[in-house]
């Protein structure tokens, strides 16, 4: 990104960065072997995000072909569009880029490098055959391809500055006009000596082998190869692309997406002109610009309000600039995308040259253009309702048979080329020139676009050409649109970054579903919110009996350490701090007033409710330090938490002595389990012996997805079937006989086996594959049958959830158990085989353990609870 310092707490795309940039961070990862994805960095966009990604991600990669390709490869949809559009110059409509040689290197070596870079991206080698019908396209042999001339060299060493600036363009246009796709000359470098002017190196490469993205590995390749660095090894091939897209293009995912599509393109509308189409087109260009300044806060401080990416604001400004020109808020247009989306996994293409590019119709539209933050809000929400950044559209378009999307594309296309100041991370080798490159496609061929814009940033500055047909609007038109279009960014810049704006929108909480209108009554005024997500199953029925029974604290949880030595109080709290912040969990509350279901949300900060006491500095105390510390305790337990409130947990620290404390940790079951016990403390004391905590911990919220997404008709056959022919719940006979304590509302009665009666279960349990659990709910099955004079009974067991398909659970911080209806029947069995049969029973459950026990209420009509035990 190119500032500093980054902290692991940023989040990328609120300091700058965008969906091109993190496809340069998946590269550099992979090529350091963390196996990320563009996706993993959307999820994650923070480096503590990202370390626990990285750490359960898996390589599902099929390893790429390093040698030299050959032979045919399909068209991909964005070159399909391209011969569709039947050019009258196909051969001319490039992409190109002039460098500033910064070093002197002989032409041989540049040609050299070059030679390389055409063998190892055997993209650059492909040639096009048209058989009267169709085009297709297949991979040049290197050694056939290297008799085609490609490297020129240009001596303008004696020339002055002006001339020397219309020689290279003029030399450049040459250039443009030589490439020949059928040949398979898809690359032209021309070397232009420079004496006092310095040496330049013209790239001239075939739009149909080349993109945006692409062009950055190019350069980087190059860079590695003048500097005789070894090139990384070769990513997955153009063509294992192309043929991926085929066979997903008729997949039931992607035909899901159809409905959508047609409907975008029912909704299409057309862009009005100045004057009547015309058979000689003549195009010209535009340009506006931000300052330095303003885009430095359009790419740092914009994002934080309503957690956009640019071409959330960017789109915004562009419908509001064609509104107040049209006086119509409606807008569509063809939207540009990098198109290198996460779709085959089996596939890395962080580092494939190719033209990827995605084109998709997008409808916009606002009710009331005159609140920035409601249009930032509707615009953005509109955008993220397009199913995987629109990739679909080209796939069903162009490689699904009888595709039904036939409507002619909008008029107005967009396409925001990204931040090219980190494209080149050092420049000792060379950096961009300034001089021009030529035209880079025939004032023949004819613009599909009536208004064609191109966005990218530049030396620290944000650009938007604005390229349009004169024969349809005139210069005063496009004049005025532009600067509209800058003045409305402005707007939205000035309006998000003053005043200390902020507010949230759906997408920014994918586990939920709740409208614009709702998110904005519940949470707009938490200025610092993480993210929304469900409750737990067992956590939903923990919220429900806290809100049942306010006064109880039969689920607080107290833990009490007794501490011996010389402490530092003020590194404590700073640990405590350090593990509030790693640890989402401990950063959490729960609404659920005016929603149809509770909700947790997590802060990004909040300060550890840390207090400390010293008793040894209050001699007029006449009660023992054990007689305090119990009264405090029992103090503190009634000391409810609100929930809506986050923590729900707060630390207390006395000094009872020198080198005596008590440290007690206080905090509702609702938050975290006994397993999660152990990793917090082991954090705890590495924190406050000043060592960072080891490895990242997968946050709470990948649990909760990982519920969403079972599946729940499954496990309503399951619980059906288990619990079906079960004559009522099992209720304890004596329960409403006993009489109820007034000063408590639970008790525990505890007993302990000899150390040789433990042995000896182990021992049996051991000899038959048993775990003692089995044998302790055995034998309380065979109590409970026996009290309840009835054979068929049904105990709650607590599971620890954690036996599921989610790598990093074992070390994730929560609430995972949950408690569910364990069947225990009749057996004329022997004993041995009733406690085989019953840990069978058990095990099973714990395929379905993610069942909210209400749920299973629900199912068998028993909704007062199945169990007393």
């Amino acid at each position: 990104l190119g500032i500093s310092p980054i902290s692991i707490h940023d989040n990328f795309f609120r300091i700058g960065g965008d969906s091109i940039v993190s496809i340069q961070i998946v590269s550099k990862a992979r090529q350091r072997g963390i196996p990320l994805s563009v996706k993993d960095i959307f999820a994650a966009p923070t480096i503590r995000g990202l370390a626990t990604q990285a750490l359960v991600a898996k390589n599902t990669s099929l390893t790429p072909t390093q040698g030299e390709l050959q032979g045919s490869l399909p068209l991909t949809p964005i070159q399909s569009w391209f011969f569709e559009r039947n050019l009258q110059e196909r051969n001319h409509y490039n992409q190109a880029t002039l460098l500033k040689l910064n070093q002197v290197f002989p032409p041989h070596k540049l040609q050299k490098a070059l030679s390389r870079l055409l063998q190892h991206h055997d993209i650059l080698r492909a040639s096009y055959h048209y058989d009267g019908t169709t085009w297709t396209q297949s991979y040049l042999p290197v050694s056939v391809h290297n008799t085609l001339p490609f490297f020129l060299e240009c001596d303008l060493s004696h020339l002055r500055e002006e001339d020397f600036n219309a020689t290279i363009h003029k030399e450049a246009s040459q250039a443009q006009k030589s490439l020949n796709i059928e040949q398979g000359n898809l690359l032209k470098a021309v070397f232009f000596h420079g004496g006092d002017h310095g040496d330049r190196l013209l790239l001239v490469i075939h739009h149909l082998a080349i993109d945006g993205v692409s062009w950055r590995i190019l350069l980087e390749d190059l860079q590695h190869l003048l500097e005789e660095a070894d090139l990384p090894p070769k990513t997955h091939a153009f063509r294992d692309w192309g043929e991926a897209l085929k066979i997903y293009a008729s997949s039931e995912e992607t035909l899901k997406e159809l409905p959508y599509w047609i409907k975008v393109e029912e909704s299409l509308s057309s862009l009005p002109t100045d004057f009547p189409p015309s058979h000689d087109p003549l195009y010209e260009t535009q340009i506006v610009s931000l300052t330095k300044d303003e885009t430095a806060l359009l790419l740092r401080e914009v994002p934080k309000a309503y957690r956009t990416e640019i071409n959330d604001v960017l789109l915004t400004a562009l419908l509001l600039a064609v509104g107040d020109w049209v006086n119509t808020y409606s807008l569509s247009l063809l939207l540009e995308g990098h198109g290198r989306e996460d779709i085959i996994q089996e596939l890395d293409i962080s580092r494939t040259l190719g033209w990827f590019t995605s084109a998709f119709p997008v409808s916009l539209h606002l009710e009331d253009p005159s609140q920035i933050g409601e249009a930032l809000k509707t615009v953005k929400e509109q955008l993220r309702e397009i199913p995987k950044k629109g990739i679909g559209y080209g796939i069903l378009r162009y490689l699904l048979k009888d595709s039904p999307l036939k409507a002619p594309l909008p008029k107005l296309s967009f396409n925001y080329l990204g931040q090219w100041d980190t494209t080149l991370q050092k420049e000792e080798t060379f950096s961009f020139a300034k001089e021009s490159t030529g035209d880079h496609s025939s004032p023949l061929n004819r613009e599909e676009s009536l208004l064609n814009l191109n966005g990218s940033i530049q030396d620290g500055t944000f650009y938007l050409s604005f390229g349009y047909d004169c024969s349809l609007y005139s210069q005063e038109t496009i004049k005025k649109l532009s600067l509209a279009f800058i003045n409305r960014l402005r707007e939205i810049i000035k309006y998000t970054t003053e005043n200390n704006i902020f507010g949230y929108t759906p997408s920014d909480f994918p586990l939920i579903s709740l409208s614009q209108k709702n998110i904005d009554r519940t949470f707009g005024l938490f200025h610092n919110l993480e993210d929304v997500y469900p409750l737990s199953p067992l956590q939903a029925g923990l919220l429900f009996q806290a809100l049942y029974a306010p006064s109880s604290d039969a689920y607080f949880v107290q833990n009490v350490w007794k501490l011996e030595g010389k402490l530092d109080h003020h590194c404590l709290q700073k640990a405590w701090q350090s593990l509030v912040d790693h640890h989402p969990t401990l950063r959490t509350g729960i609404l659920w007033d005016g929603l149809d279901k509770p909700l947790q949300y997590v802060l990004s900060t909040l300060v550890v409710p840390f207090t400390f006491l010293d008793w040894t500095q209050d001699p007029l105390e006449t009660k023992s330090l054990e007689e305090r510390l119990e009264d405090f305790i029992q103090a503190d337990r009634k000391q409810n938490f609100d929930f809506s409130k986050a923590p729900l947990f707060r630390i207390t620290l006395i000094k009872t002595h020198d080198e005596n404390y008590t440290l007690l940790w206080s905090q509702h079951h609702i938050l975290t389990d006994g397993w999660s016990l152990p990793i917090l403390m082991n954090d705890l004391f590495n924190l406050y012996q000043g060592k960072s905590i080891v490895a990242p911990r997968r946050p709470y919220k990948d649990y909760i997805a990982w519920v969403q997404n079972q599946d729940m008709d499954k496990a309503e056959i399951f619980w059906k079937n288990t619990l079906r022919g079960l004559d009522g719940p099992t209720r304890l006979p004596f329960k409403g006989i006993v009489q109820k304590n007034q000063a408590k509302d639970y008790e525990q009665h505890t007993f302990s086996l000899s150390l040789e009666e433990t042995n000896s279960l182990k021992s049996f349990a051991q000899k038959h594959g048993l775990t003692l659990n089995t044998l302790l709910q055995g034998a309380v099955g065979k109590v409970l049958q026996t009290y309840t004079q009835n054979p068929d009974v049904v105990l709650g067991v607590n599971l620890s959830g954690r036996a599921i398909d989610l790598p990093g659970i074992e070390d994730m911080v929560g609430l995972f158990i949950n408690t569910l209806p364990l069947r225990i029947p009749s057996s004329e069995t022997t004993p041995l085989d009733f406690l085989t049969q019953l840990q069978e029973r058990t095990q099973l459950l714990n395929e379905y353990d993610y069942t909210p026990l209400a749920q299973i209420q629900s199912w068998t009509n028993e909704s007062k609870g199945l169990f007393d035990v």
